[in-house]
């Protein structure tokens, strides 16, 4: 089945069951757009630029749900674009991150399924161009057992069937996993944990002789206060591989979410740990925005020590929302040095509201791509500046301009490009561009 019809499928039935329980507690909401673009540069190449107008129809959506037996959280950006001028086909792009857990036996047994869908860049050295990405789509989905030994213990089971789909490339993988733990109720707000886990990934293809066993084992902390979440675990890696040498490193994982006042919290996630493009594409996915932009980077079938950490603060208040971002993503292929790539991005984001239905955006970002072959290295910066005029609560009308600049190297290329657009949009309510937030003790529990 094609990577598009597979991805369909995956979504609709993430929707299905987030829908399935729908009660008045639910929050969908979703914007409909249709706009009209002019760039200057859309091949984005240094010399002898050609200028494309472009038409196009967006749908942006995001769902939560959460009862006793369904949690719910899907986010979606998708975008139809048709290049007036011929320098490219029709083509649909956008990204999916959805998770729907469903609990057969409240706190007992219950089944997730996961999904992310977007687009990766095919040449890891060229800019994003639509001959320069491709459709990827990762599916998880699996059950979780607990059983109680004693008021404080719990015994932890659970198995997950992972997929990876490429639209073009041979890369596609399945991957088998099962993971045993034993957990300690420290208090109401903490918990230690002992696990193991188990996983086989087969490629699609034989011929990358690529598939590989990895079996770890770690201690878990969860941790839960009044404005503190963290997430740590603390383990050691093995990687066995059907063809080559094998590889065992430390396994490192830490996300921590702190609130530092009621109107800014501040985010930590960082990480050591083998991974493979399929998973690392689906992490990345989860800890940013869902955007049109592809994810950077070479696509591989070989395993690597994945070594990245992402520091975020969000200020909101009613009428601004300031985010600052900064990240690093560091590959390192063990096996095929000349394959190590590594990604330091920063990112500042601004939104003024100026009423309900009218604001004013702002954002720049900036990332460096570095790579072991012959040491090719390109600099991006993207800027842009948009204005949202609510002509009702529903109908609003947005101008917008973008600017992208590439300083790279001989493989690398160099470019600018500006872009500006006109687009009509419908709206029902303010579609998130992420998933939401973990909450702390102080926002679930009641007040007097």
């Amino acid at each position: 089945m094609p990577v598009n019809d597979r991805r369909l499928r995956d979504c609709l039935a993430l929707l299905t069951l987030g829908a399935s329980a729908a009660v008045p507690a639910a929050d969908f909401d979703y914007q409909v757009t249709a706009g009209a673009a002019h760039s200057d540069n859309i091949t984005r190449v240094e010399s002898n630029p050609r200028s494309e107008d472009i038409a196009n129809a967006g749908f942006k959506f995001s769902f939560d749900e959460q009862t006793r037996k369904i949690d719910a959280d899907l986010v979606g950006n998708f975008d139809y674009q048709k290049f007036k001028d011929d320098s490219y086909d029709s083509e649909l792009i956008g990204s999916f991150n959805g998770n729907v857990d469903v609990a057969f036996v409240p706190d007992r047994f219950k089944w997730t399924f996961a999904d992310n869908f977007g687009q990766v860049l095919v040449d890891p050295f060229q800019p994003s161009t639509p001959l320069n990405r491709e459709n990827i789509n990762f599916f998880t989905t699996g059950p979780d057992v607990t059983l109680g030994l004693g008021v404080q213990n719990r015994l932890n089971l659970g198995a997950r069937y992972l997929r990876t789909d490429y639209e073009q490339s041979p890369y596609d993988s399945t991957t088998a996993l099962a993971e045993v733990g034993f957990e300690r109720i420290l208090s109401s707000v903490n918990s230690l944990s002992l696990n193991t886990r188990f996983q086989k990934v087969d490629y699609a293809t034989d011929s990358f002789s690529s598939d590989y066993d990895q079996d770890d084992a770690f201690v878990s902390y969860k941790a839960t206060g009044a404005r503190t979440k963290i997430d740590a675990d603390l383990g050691y890696s093995e990687l066995k591989r059907d063809v080559g040498e094998d590889a065992s490193d430390w396994l490192v994982r830490l996300s921590a979410v702190r609130q530092v006042s009621t109107a800014s919290n501040v985010s930590l996630t960082a990480g050591r740990e083998y991974a493979n493009s399929g998973t690392a594409f689906a992490a990345l996915q989860g800890d940013g925005p869902i955007t049109l932009d592809p994810t950077a980077g070479r696509q591989t079938p070989q395993p690597f020590l994945r070594k990245h950490a992402s520091l975020a603060w969000t200020f909101q208040r009613r009428a601004t929302t300031f985010t600052l971002l900064a990240g690093v993503e560091d590959q390192n292929f063990a096996f095929n040095d000349f394959l190590d790539q590594k990604f330091t991005t920063l990112g500042v984001n601004y939104v003024r509201y100026l009423s309900a239905a009218t604001n004013v955006q702002l954002e720049v970002s900036r990332i460096q791509g570095d790579f072991r072959l012959n040491g090719a290295r390109y600099s991006d910066i993207n800027g842009g500046a948009t204005l949202v005029w609510g002509m009702t609560r529903t109908l609003t009308l947005a101008l917008s301009y973008h600017y992208a600049d590439r300083n790279g190297d001989a493989l690398t290329g160099q470019f600018t490009e500006n872009r500006v657009m006109l687009s009509l949009s419908f709206r029902q309510g303010a579609p998130r561009t992420e998933r939401l937030r973990p909450k702390f003790r102080s926002e679930t529990q009641p007040t007097n």
